[in-house]
C-alpha cells in the first residue's frame, strides 16, 4: 500500500480504537428486511457487523444498501468516513450474494487495516 493511501485512510476517519469499539445496544446496527420488519439481528461493532453480514437474509442486505443505512451507521456511529465512502461507491446495480460478498470484502479489508499495529 502506498504512503499516500495510508495517509488518506487516516485523515478521513476517526481513530482505530474509536472505529473498532463496541457500541451500546441502543447504537447497534439493527438489520431489517423491510420497513417495520426487524430481523432480530444486530451488530454492536465493526467486527460484529462483519460477522453478521455473512448470514443476514439477502433481502436485508439489499434493503439497507439501497437506503444507504450501512454508510450512515458506519459514518455517524463508528465515525469511519473512509469505510462509509467505500461502501457508498459500490455499484448500485449489484444484488444478492455478489452484493454481500462486495460488502464483506470491503469491511474485512478495513478491519485488517485498522487492526494492524501502527508504527
Amino acid at each position: 500500500m502506498s504512503t499516500k493511501k495510508v495517509v488518506r485512510k487516516a485523515a478521513n476517519s476517526g481513530s482505530a480504537s474509536q472505529i473498532l469499539r463496541t457500541v451500546s445496544t441502543n447504537e447497534a446496527f439493527r438489520f431489517f428486511t423491510v420497513i417495520g420488519q426487524d430481523s432480530g439481528i444486530s451488530a454492536t461493532s465493526l467486527a460484529d457487523f462483519s460477522e453478521k453480514i455473512k448470514s443476514v437474509p439477502l433481502q436485508s442486505t439489499e434493503f439497507h444498501f439501497k437506503r444507504g443505512d450501512f454508510e450512515w451507521w458506519i459514518r455517524d456511529t463508528l465515525r469511519d468516513e473512509y469505510l462509509a465512502n467505500k461502501i457508498g461507491r459500490i455499484d448500485k446495480s449489484i444484488q444478492g450474494e455478489a452484493l454481500r460478498s462486495e460488502i464483506q470484502g470491503i469491511v474485512r479489508n478495513r478491519l485488517s487495516y485498522l487492526m494492524q499495529p501502527k508504527q
